[in-house]
This record gives C-alpha cells, structure tokens and sequence, in this order.
C-alpha cells in the first residue's frame, strides 16, 4: 500500500512545517508515502519556509500555483502529482489529528473510498450549525444519508483521477462524495478526531466562500 499526501496551503507559515515534520515521523517506516505541498501564493512566508527547509527531500514534492486558485483547485494540482495508489488531503492548519486519521487507512483497502467525520469539533456555535445544516441540505437534495461531507477522505489515486472536478473551493470534497457514490463506488464512514486551530483564522465562514459553496452546489445538482 502507498498513499500521496496532498497539502493544500495558503498564509499557513506559522504551522506548515510542524504538519509536515509530524507527517514524516508518522509515516517514516510505516508506508511507502509521498506528501505535495501545495503553495497557493501565498502572502506570507509559507513558500519559502517550506522550500528552504524540504527541497532535498526526496518524499516531498513542492509546488506553486502560478495564480490563487482556492482549496479546491490547490487539491486538483496536487492531485496531478499523485503517483501513488492512495491519496488524502491533509490541510496545513494543524487541525488534523494524524493519529486518529491514519489509524484508519488499512480500511481503504475495501472501499475506493474512506471518509472521516469529526467526534469531537468545537469550533464555535455558528460554525457548528453551518457544518449541520450543509449536511442535511445535501442530503435531502442528493438523496443521501452521510454524517459529514468536508472531512479527511482517503481515495483511490486512479478512480479519483477518472471523475471531472469541477470546484475550486471548499465544496470539492462534497462534489466528489456525491459524484463517486452516484457511480456506485464503494464508500464507508469512521469518526475521527480534530486538533484545535492553534494559528491564524479558517476561511470557511467567508461571505465569498459561501456564495462559492452555493454555486457549485447548484452546478452539480443540475448535472446529477
């Protein structure tokens, strides 16, 4: 088994390296593994930090986008360099909790893909209701009956690269639950931990990120 790690960044200068080290100790000798971090012009230092500090590294492949293109399209580029069976998103925050995320990987091997949903998320009322009620709209809307859509989700490599993406925003990972389980993938859900954001602020509660969010919503539902 070996999986691409793809890291999607933007301003995370204060945490990307720690992600990344802790990645490396947690998979060193475990699997054959490769991590892309993926650098979305960044204002701050992030490119730089992460290039001066890995670019010997033969498990780490560094790339800029040549424009911002958002969480979503950052993921599509690092999804291009994937060259191995597997791959996962894990964002540069320090959110995730690699332990509880990648105690689950064996279960890949059963599914084409494996998605997690937070047991214990305190990121605040607001978020909390937008997180719920996003989840109900696409459930009712695509006939669903899925506890998360936006979590930590292990793929097939190969049969995600078959499939148009068409987001570029936070939405790509709920286009592409629907879009796989629609083409009856085989699909399973585990619970998982998250960290607390110890740096900076989370650009999912944006105005633009929602009006984001709701155009590719309507775009899919028109195709499906």
């Amino acid at each position: 088994m070996s999986i691409s790690i793809i890291v999607p960044c933007f301003n995370e200068e204060k945490t990307i390296v720690k992600v990344i080290r802790d990645l490396q100790n947690y998979l060193d000798q475990k699997i054959e593994y490769e991590i892309i971090f993926i650098d979305d012009q960044s204002v701050d230092k992030t490119f730089s930090i992460v290039n001066n500090t890995f670019q010997n590294n033969k498990n780490i492949i560094i790339h800029q986008n040549k424009i911002n293109l958002g969480y979503g399209g950052s993921f599509k580029n690092g999804l291009i360099l994937s060259s191995k069976e597997n791959c996962v998103v894990i964002p540069g925050d320090d959110e995730a909790d690699l332990v509880s995320i990648f105690e689950n990987l064996n279960f890949i091997k059963d599914y084409d893909m494996l998605s997690l949903y937070p047991i214990n998320s305190d990121r605040g009322l607001i978020r909390k209701i937008l997180s719920s009620s996003f989840t109900k709209i696409l459930n009712f809307f695509f006939k669903l009956n899925l506890k998360y859509y936006n979590g930590t989700t292990f793929y097939k490599t190969q049969i995600l690269k078959e499939i148009k993406i068409d987001s570029n925003g936070f939405f790509f990972n709920a286009e592409i639950l629907i879009k796989l389980i629609y083409l009856k993938k085989k699909h399973k859900e585990r619970p998982v931990k998250l960290n607390l954001r110890t740096h900076g602020k989370s650009n999912a509660l944006r105005l633009k990120t929602f009006l984001n969010v709701v155009n590719d919503f309507i775009n899919l539902k028109k195709k499906l």
